[in-house]
């Protein structure tokens, strides 16, 4: 048998507890500027180790003709979205081409460059859907910043 008894001695120390919940359920901008933007580099990163693996769906390879301009450009990566790598460090770094952008409840994180867009229709760099692991970190991150203010 287990038995479980609370007693709660201080009262006030609760209620500021709570109080200090209910404000950090109004502003998440802390933690979007703090674990969970580095949460989300790294689901990025992991997207261009596993060349789309980690969302879910491997990136088709490059077609022939894709890889033979590479080649007469200088280019020597052989990997879907790797060509220059300005497009996996748009997703993985700050700065650059990198959008970022925090506010109370929404923060938002992309690429500004051009052609982003376009390979997102064949090669899904952001999943339509999350994996499972990937929403459970995502909770983890925000259920610390709720609970303990943990940023």
């Amino acid at each position: 048998m287990i038995e479980v008894q609370l007693d709660l001695h201080n009262v006030a120390a609760a209620e500021r507890w709570l109080v200090n919940i209910g404000h950090r359920l109004t502003d998440f901008s802390p933690v979007f500027r703090g674990s969970f933007k580095e949460a989300v580099k790294q689901f990025f990163r992991r997207q261009w180790e596993t060349e789309g693996g980690e969302g879910g769906h491997r990136w088709p390879p490059d077609s022939f003709a894709t890889l033979v301009q590479r080649r007469e450009r200088g280019l020597t990566s052989m990997k879907p979205l790797w060509a220059t790598g300005r497009l996996r460090e748009s997703f993985t770094a700050e700065g650059g081409a990198n959008v970022f952008s925090a506010q109370a409840t929404l923060m938002r994180w992309g690429s500004r460059l051009p052609y982003a867009a376009k390979q997102q229709a064949t090669r899904p760099i952001v999943p339509a859907t999350l994996p499972t692991h990937e929403i459970q970190e995502f909770e983890r991150v925000l259920m610390a910043w709720m609970t303990r203010g943990e940023k």
